[in-house]
């Protein structure tokens, strides 16, 4: 449990972040304020935008491994100083071939503005 000793905007922090499904032990290690401004906004995502380029079945899986990533402390400590295009890109190339959805990582960094390599570094991280 949270104790009484934070001020009301801490609170408000920590009560959009437990909403946004981080668990208090993520809020602990992390700290809801870092959680909120860089992992959080971070690796939000249009899903309007993202149904132009792909499927809901991808779209799905994105979500699926990206919720299994930051809750592994370590795939959190390395996604978190990586650029967030090319987070979602790795994330969205990976979870496009899962779901059997060719997509190329060419295509894929045309749609993140991002590099091939930078994908090809990353991917790694959601398998």
């Amino acid at each position: 449990m949270i104790g009484a000793w934070i001020s009301k905007e801490e609170k408000e922090l920590i009560d959009k972040a437990l909403n946004k499904g981080f668990s208090e032990k993520d809020l602990f290690i992390l700290g809801a304020e870092y959680v909120l401004k860089n992992n959080l906004n971070k690796f939000t995502f249009n899903e309007e935008e993202l149904k132009k380029h792909f499927s809901k079945e991808t779209i799905e899986k994105a979500k699926e491994l990206l919720q299994k990533a930051l809750n592994d402390a370590e795939k959190m400590k390395l996604i978190r100083s990586k650029n967030k295009n090319t987070v979602l890109a790795a994330l969205f190339y990976v979870a496009s071939t899962l779901s059997r959805e060719r997509k190329t990582q060419k295509e894929i960094a045309e749609i993140f503005k991002t590099t091939e390599a930078s994908i090809r570094n990353t991917y790694t991280l959601f398998i």
